[in-house]
């Protein structure tokens, strides 16, 4: 991956979050005065994070602190593995590992959202 085709990637991450977010507004804000509207509640809610957490991924970070080894790896991963896993590559996901500790027949332990409002006080969770 040449530098300006990183470049471009990167710069095409942003346009798309500013395009998504002008279009959110264009839409919602009919007949109200100024201020930004933002979504509080949907999937578009979280599309500004991931934007910045695929920003700082070592696939698409800016400067030649990254090994191009290391890149190539990472982007070969972006490409070929599921969704729920390039999701979680970006933003980590939360486990309980007391549901981990006593496992039900066949059930795996659900993810948790990173906010502090789903650790629970019993819960033992990794750090």
């Amino acid at each position: 991956m040449s530098g300006f085709a990183l470049l471009d990637s990167r710069e095409a991450i942003v346009n798309a979050v500013v395009d998504a977010s002008g279009a959110y507004q264009k839409t919602m804000r009919q007949g109200r005065a100024g201020g930004l509207v933002a979504p509080r509640k949907g999937h578009l809610r979280l599309f500004p994070l991931y934007a910045l957490a695929m920003l700082k991924h070592t696939a698409l970070c800016a400067g030649s602190s990254v090994k191009l080894d290391e890149r190539v790896a990472t982007v070969v991963v972006l490409r070929f593995c599921p969704l729920e896993q390039i999701l979680s590559e970006f933003y980590s996901q939360l486990y309980r590992l007391n549901e981990i500790l006593q496992p039900e027949e066949g059930k795996w332990p659900q993810p948790f959202p990173l906010p502090f409002e789903y650790i629970a006080r019993d819960g033992i969770f990794p750090f």
